[in-house]
């Protein structure tokens, strides 16, 4: 009965959404020039001097206000005007309060936020906000409600699911943060699955992980017996199965560099940076320039949190990338239940886990009561069985869910005017790991790793989740304490998410060093201007891949030639490694990749062959944490099979059997004419896309795309699934310190997510031919360059 119940009401929601989908579609045909049209002059009674917002013809808005708090107010509005419904549905997801809107789709990650706890410090960070940073957050809070209130009709995409915007808090602000803040911190998941992986292995633990083999592209020495033997230990003190973790922030890397005087053209530094994320419709960037009585920023930044997060003002220009170290810490503990419904950890009895209950609303459906729990380590995202039947916790440990200031040092960053503060901000930096790279007008260029990364007693002990309860709290390294790079004699910085000092990145998410390598050979000993940097950041040449086709075709040359001719084999000997969207060569390299890894990770890892390519699953979440680093541990396995310090079949065999299994998949015109583009995708996806019926209003667009994990235009993707890519850089830009009106950027689907604006989806197309718009700073060009302005009048 309630099985039929529950199937009634599924069927009154999908009506629902069609109906409501028909709705949206009306108005976008008889609303188009009112959605999200605001009055062009608008009487403020909460601003302190007239002030006003011009949109550029390349989409940027530029705050033009005289105090700075009205440059946060019209900030606010800004963010509002372009990306309300990303900022509604950010804040809904953070709070735990997403199946309200979208169904029982929302349910998971309703559940997974209420344990994480990151509301309920929301609430206290809000409440611990000094005078001043309270007035800048008001002023923001101030912008994006009067843009609410302005609006004459709303994003289409609140129609369609029956919503208005509450109106937005401090607190809404304070949970992006924290939201933003835990997604940079990836490393518990990594451990989980190194633990996975250890689970089945016997004799094979030294080929577990590129981490373990592959610390740089010159380490390619074996493990020690210390570590071999340390293994066997953790597969005979874990046993649990951890399947029944709920979901997961994703995360992948960027690109980062900066040259001084003597390597550019006109003497001054030039700054690059280019942040890879999930690409989708709308993008989590937003392009803005905010200028008021002391900020003058332009770049781009998070909507609903106030600043610039990658870009320049007056006197300096930076750039982040995901630092990946070692910043949160897994601790799986087994528990036993008492008190009815409570546990108590065995290993800590101090522990006390107190379980709650938390009623969540569900679009047609009834109210769901879900379960989180309460103890003194951090916060505890799981209670499951293991494979005995015992009961064990997983708890995550990290900056991002302890009560801690995330917001005071990092709200600096884009109001810096001299290199001592910028000193003062990067080793007072507190949450999540980044690296910081930065370059000056008065010609100081550096690169620093920030935030708060763990101590640990050795680096074995981050590799894989705590099964102990430390007796105290997990310290953290000084910021002051991690490396850093200012002042090179290289007379340039890079930073591409490589590991930046081992004992730090133990655990995490580090790439190998393919990208910082390419970028520095491009840098080195040449002067640049824009248009180098520019052909750097669209660079998609594979030294990975080149190796291995060298490879191949020095053992299969009579083979190769057979199969395909001499012309032809001549072309993929001579192939440049670049994997480019129109390239043949690639596309039969990446297949031979493909069969290679696959027939070594069957053969070492047998049912664990899976997960390595990117199958390892938290209930319906994949992860891609080390599939994307396997391209130099199959270098590094041939190698070794070649020289035959590791048992396998000999190296021709092997290649020779990868090439049988490829030329079966493929006919051999489709091998001689299929490109890489034609199996490598930018799947671009709106937020709702994958809600039932309703997505139908928004398909994805596909974008054929070259490059990979390890390319500088980076597009990565799983090995098990080539097709999608997962992430790319999203937003590209290059400053020129000598004149900020040169500068340029361009981002991945345009800058507004309103469907109907002419700023949404406008830079496709630009983006996938490699182009750039100028990123104006000035106020004379921005009057030139002046496509829509709203006026703010005080009254």
């Amino acid at each position: 009965m309630l099985e039929l119940s529950n199937r009634i009401r599924r069927i009154i929601l999908y009506v629902f959404f069609i109906y409501k989908g028909l709705y949206t579609y009306i108005l976008r045909i008889f609303y188009k020039s009112k959605m999200g049209a605001t009055d062009t002059v608008i009487l403020s009674k909460t601003t302190e001097k007239n002030f006003e917002i011009i949109t550029d013809k390349y989409g940027v808005n530029h705050v033009l206000a005289l105090s700075d708090n009205d440059a946060y107010f019209g900030m606010g509005f800004a963010h509002a005007a372009d990306r309300l419904f990303q900022m509604e549905m950010f804040r809904r997801t953070a709070a735990g309060e997403l199946a309200s809107i979208i169904g029982e789709q929302g349910i998971f990650s309703d559940t997974f936020f209420t344990r994480l706890g990151i509301n309920d410090l929301a609430i206290q960070d809000t409440v611990k906000l000094d005078d001043h940073s309270n007035k800048q957050f008001n002023s923001y809070i101030a912008g994006i409600n009067a843009y609410i209130d302005s609006v004459k009709k709303l994003p289409p995409e609140f129609y369609a699911l029956g919503i208005k915007p509450k109106e937005w808090q401090i607190k809404d602000t304070m949970l992006l943060i924290r939201l933003l803040s835990f997604s940079f911190s990836p490393s518990w998941h990594t451990k989980l699955f190194r633990l996975d992986i250890a689970q089945s292995f016997k004799d094979n633990a030294h080929l577990l992980d590129p981490t373990f083999s592959l610390n740089s592209l010159n380490d390619l020495s074996e493990f020690t017996d210390l570590i071999n033997e340390s293994i066997h230990n953790f597969k005979d003190a874990y046993n649990v199965n951890n399947h029944h973790l709920s979901t997961y922030p994703k995360i992948s890397g960027s690109n980062a560099w900066a040259v001084n005087g003597e390597l550019s053209k006109s003497g001054k530094p030039l700054l690059a940076s280019d942040p890879h994320l999930e690409p989708s419709a709308t993008g989590m960037l937003h392009a803005i320039h905010v200028k008021g009585a002391t900020i003058n920023a332009i770049g781009t930044g998070i909507p609903g949190i106030p600043g610039v997060f990658i870009g320049h003002n007056d006197y300096y220009a930076w750039g982040v990338t995901a630092g990946l170290a070692n910043t949160s810490e897994c601790i799986l503990t087994k528990v036993v239940q008492y008190k009815g419904n409570d546990f108590i950890d065995t290993i800590d009895p101090k522990n006390e886990i107190i379980k709650k209950k938390k009623i969540i609303k569900v679009k047609m459906m009834p109210d769901q009561e879900i379960e989180y729990f309460e103890n003194k380590y951090g916060s505890l995202i799981e209670i499951g069985n293991d494979s005995s039947n015992k009961k064990f916790a997983v708890i995550v440990y990290c900056s991002s869910v302890l009560q801690n200031n995330l917001w005071d040092i990092s709200s600096k960053v884009w109001t810096a005017s001299s290199y001592q503060e910028i000193n003062e901000i990067i080793n007072n930096w507190q949450g999540a790991s980044l690296n910081f790279v930065y370059a000056t007008i008065d010609n100081h260029i550096g690169q620093k790793l920030v935030g708060n990364i763990l101590e640990g007693n050795d680096t074995l002990e981050q590799m894989f989740p705590l099964n102990y309860m430390p007796t105290q709290d997990l310290t953290f390294y000084k910021v002051s304490d991690l490396p850093s790079e200012v002042h090179t004699k290289d007379k340039y910085v890079v930073s591409a998410n490589s590991n930046p000092i081992n004992d730090l990145n133990y655990g995490a998410d580090w790439a190998e060093k393919w990208r910082s390598v390419k970028i520095s050979e491009l840098l080195k000993d040449q002067i640049h201007d824009i248009e180098s940097f520019k052909s750097i950041q669209l660079n998609q040449e594979s030294t990975a891949m080149k190796l291995l086709s060298e490879m191949i075709c020095n053992i299969l040359q009579n083979d190769l030639i057979k199969q395909f001719g001499n012309n032809d084999f001549m072309n993929i000997k001579n192939w440049d490694g670049n994997l480019s969207a129109d390239s043949k060569t690639a596309f039969f390299i990446q297949e031979m990749y493909f069969e290679l890894s696959k027939s070594i990770l069957d053969h070492y890892m047998e049912d664990k062959s899976a997960e390595l390519m990117g199958e390892f699953r938290f209930f319906n979440h994949t992860s891609a944490s080390l599939s994307y680093r396997l391209q130099g541990w199959l270098l590094y396995i041939l190698n070794e099979i070649q020289y035959k310090r590791i048992s396998f079949s000999n190296i021709e065999a092997l290649l020779r059997n990868a090439l049988n299994k490829v030329t079966s998949k493929h006919s051999n015109k489709n091998l001689k004419e299929k490109t890489w583009g034609s199996n490598h995708f930018l799947y671009i996806s709106h937020i709702l896309s994958n809600i039932k019926i309703l997505g139908k209003l928004w398909p994805s667009n596909k974008y054929s795309f070259g490059g990979d994990s390890n390319t500088i235009n980076q597009a990565g993707y799983m090995l098990s699934n080539q097709s999608k890519i997962l992430w790319a850089p999203v937003y590209r830009q290059i400053i020129d310190l000598s004149d900020f009106d040169s500068s340029v950027f361009q981002i991945i689907n345009g800058n507004s997510g309103l469907p109907d604006s002419i700023f949404y989806n406008d830079s496709m197309q630009e983006y996938l031919d490699g182009e750039y718009r100028p990123l104006i700073f000035s106020i004379n060009k921005i009057h030139q360059n002046t496509h829509a302005k709203i006026q703010f009048n005080v009254v």
